[in-house]
């Protein structure tokens, strides 16, 4: 089953449990949409076809984020970037990929769409990483291409850019996708400006920080060779007239989400201080999000909702049967979650 799914279907049943169900599970920026860019939306005409190049958006953003136009490529969201790339990527030569876990489920979905499944390389902490071991996976496998995100999900860790960089860079040609899609809402934000070897392809999800998920914008940044090889795989229209606004009006936002995000992560921390008397340990991250240990994961997941209208993300689906993630919300959110989960997990299953 898609993650997207299981999404949906938690989002279903907190609207039929009325106003008063919160969402900690979904990692979109609470204090969303961005102010700004809802009045940009307001100003975009739907009667006409957006531009099927996205040719004025990539000019817009390239030049608002200092990367030319060419090296630009707009996705209707980060997951429809990873299938275009997974499809563009894999060939008869190469297709299988490596994934690095844990890791969003639609890249190994993609992948075996368009290809063979993905081989795994396990890695809960980059800063444990073994760099020689997974060198040497790439080198014995010759993937189509190597994912990984940075943060990682669902523990929240940001990636040495050094070392990644030394890998990107030992391994070539093989390509590598950096999924950044929650940079900006970390500690390690300025990291985006960070250059990385010709082989690396950095996706972008714009909704994520902006509180725009239903638009469906994101960017990836790409050699041009395999940005026009994207481009003439899809069909036409696949970036809607909002997305291309967003894309247009970007800057004016960064103001709002530098206040989210100093906000967020400073809430992240008042959550693992409100959870150590519960004996919960919220484990360290580098952005809005983290993971706690709760034993039974589905079964504390099913209670949370069932129970006290709060969803949070069963990581079963990442190999973390034990594990729950939980995302940063306003403190009154955090007690709230905080009091259901100390009931939940003292209490013993129902039989």
């Amino acid at each position: 089953m898609h993650e997207h799914l299981h999404g949906d279907a938690v989002a279903r049943r907190l609207a039929a449990m009325g106003t008063n169900a919160i969402d900690f599970a979904v990692s979109v920026n609470p204090f969303g949409p961005c102010p700004a860019l809802v009045n940009v939306l307001r100003e975009v005409d739907p009667r006409g076809y957006p531009d099927p190049e996205c040719t004025g958006a990539r000019e817009s953003l390239g030049a608002q984020i200092g990367i030319s136009p060419d090296r630009l490529v707009l996705g209707n969201g980060a997951s429809e970037l990873i299938w275009t790339l997974a499809k563009v990527l894999q060939s008869d030569e190469r297709r299988r990929a490596l994934v690095v876990e844990p890791a969003f489920g639609e890249v190994s979905a993609a992948a075996k769409a368009h290809g063979e499944p993905p081989l795994a390389f396990g890695v809960d902490d980059p800063a444990r990483l073994d760099a020689t071991s997974l060198k040497n996976a790439i080198e014995e496998a010759s993937p189509a291409f190597v994912y990984l995100a940075n943060p990682t999900s669902p523990w929240g860790r940001a990636w040495d850019l050094g070392l990644l960089a030394e890998l990107i860079e030992s391994t070539q040609p093989v390509p590598w996708i950096i999924d950044e899609s929650f940079l900006s809402l970390s500690s390690a934000h300025q990291d985006a400006r960070v250059p990385l070897p010709a082989s690396a392809i950095r996706l972008h999800s714009l909704g994520k920080a902006l509180g725009l998920a239903g638009v469906r914008v994101a960017y990836a940044t790409v050699d041009p060779a395999l940005g026009n090889r994207i481009r003439a795989s899809r069909a036409p229209w696949t970036i809607n007239a909002y997305a291309l606004a967003v894309a247009h009006a970007i800057a004016e936002s960064r103001a709002w989400v530098t206040e989210s995000r100093d906000t967020l992560l400073r809430l992240t921390e008042r959550l693992r201080q409100l959870l150590e008397p519960a004996n919960l340990r919220l484990e360290a991250s580098q952005t809005v999000y983290g993971v706690v240990r709760v034993g039974d994961a589905g079964s504390v997941a099913e209670r949370m909702l069932l129970g006290h209208g709060i969803a949070v993300r069963d990581c079963t689906s990442f190999g973390m049967p034990e594990y729950i993630r939980v995302c940063a919300r306003p403190e009154a959110d955090l007690r709230r979650l905080v009091t259901a989960m100390e009931e939940v997990c003292r209490s013993p299953r129902a039989p």
